[in-house]
């Protein structure tokens, strides 16, 4: 599909205004907050997808654990090769070159289906591509071996002002820049004022909408996702001494907002590969300085974050009912320790280290391959 294809599309039913009742004997509708038994709710988190970034400069080995996630899946729920899809769309084309080193067997290996793209179009293309044939596995052997990968999410945002600018400007990005860079220069000796790269509402009225709705279908896909991304750090405004909210940026601003945790690779002073947490659901007491970088490990701690969560929702839920002195369902499987203590978030991390690594990280090359097929155990 075409970029001018995708900006003809009409407008999703969910963007339509929603529509007058015709009937006058529709029943009212309810605002009161829904209450649900602890049992199902827990029942149904058994499922829960993960919706995972994993940020870090260039080297420190974000593409290798593509290879290594499939192995802690494997390992994790026991799944047999045909049990397992993972789905790769990538944009770095580097993948490729892994697939040579004997990461893991061959017969594991034949489950990663690799769609190395160059335009938006492309991405957009294999992306649906890629979530109906992971539907299709997951209504036959479940959700825990599906995923799918995108390598990397800062290039999924260019390719689309790439396209767009191709499309409309009749030029590349690059040379559109070019062009707005002699206007400033020129603008600055008397000439007319310089128009910017891309107009605020004429140009990313398209391009944003256009790449939202694209990483929106991984947030509503009900599929494990992974983004990998290089990243930036967000300093705070001239005059402004309030931290951002969100401190890491990889790709388009919205990136963070879809995804529940994300786990920033980096190498610590002694070059060692560590891992943090910059975001999750639960924001107090995220695991910093992780010293054992394996999926088990930072699962591991996934699970404690969620758990921290799920006892929090409950204190919630409880203080609420309290507040409103209005008798709520009972809720089932409740424990005596659903109260969330300060210690509770402050304990979830694992082993720090005394020494931090708050200076700018220097990528290290790996020369090679973190996991071998001996490290399988099959």
């Amino acid at each position: 599909m075409g970029l001018s294809e995708l900006m003809k599309q009409p407008p999703k039913s969910s963007d339509q205004p929603p529509q007058p009742r015709t009937s006058s004997h529709a029943p009212p509708v309810s605002h009161a907050p829904k209450i649900v038994a602890a049992s199902k709710m827990k029942k149904g988190n058994s499922e829960r997808v993960q919706k995972v970034a994993m940020i870090g400069p260039a080297g420190v080995g974000k593409t290798h654990k593509i290879f290594s996630l499939m192995k802690h899946v494997a390992l994790t729920y026991k799944l047999k090769p045909e049990q397992i899809l993972f789905e790769v769309i990538d944009l770095d084309s580097g993948i490729a070159e892994l697939t040579d080193q004997s990461i893991i067997p061959d017969e594991f290996l034949d489950r990663i289906s690799i769609a190395t793209c160059q335009t938006f179009s492309e991405v957009v293309d294999a992306t649906k591509e890629a979530f109906q044939r992971l539907h299709e596995h997951k209504a036959k052997y479940g959700v825990y071996g599906c995923w799918i990968i995108v390598d990397n999410m800062e290039k999924a945002w260019q390719y689309p002002q790439e396209d767009y600018c191709r499309a409309v400007y009749g030029m590349s990005l690059v040379e559109r820049m070019k062009v707005v860079r002699r206007q400033v220069l020129e603008s600055k000796r008397g000439g007319p004022k310089a128009e910017p790269v891309f107009n605020q509402n004429l140009d990313w009225g398209i391009i944003t909408p256009m790449y939202m709705a694209w990483a929106k279908s991984f947030e509503t896909s009900g599929i494990n996702f992974l983004w990998l991304s290089p990243f930036k750090m967000i300093e705070p405004r001239d005059g402004d001494s309030n931290e951002p909210a969100e401190k890491y940026k990889f790709g388009q601003s919205g990136n963070n907002q879809k995804v529940s945790h994300i786990v920033k690779l980096y190498y610590d002073t002694s070059n060692n590969r560590c891992a943090e947490f910059v975001k999750s659901r639960t924001t107090k007491g995220l695991p910093q300085n992780i010293r054992n970088t394996t999926w088990t490990n930072i699962f591991a701690e996934l699970a404690k974050l969620e758990e921290i969560e799920g006892k929090q929702k409950l204190a919630d839920m409880k203080r609420e009912e309290y507040a409103s002195d209005t008798p709520a369902e009972v809720v089932a499987d409740q424990d005596d320790n659903s109260y969330v203590s300060a210690d509770d978030f402050d304990n979830i991390s694992s082993k720090e280290a005394n020494e931090t690594d708050d200076a700018p990280i220097e990528s290290k090359p790996i020369d090679e391959p973190t996991e071998s097929p001996a490290d399988f155990g099959w």
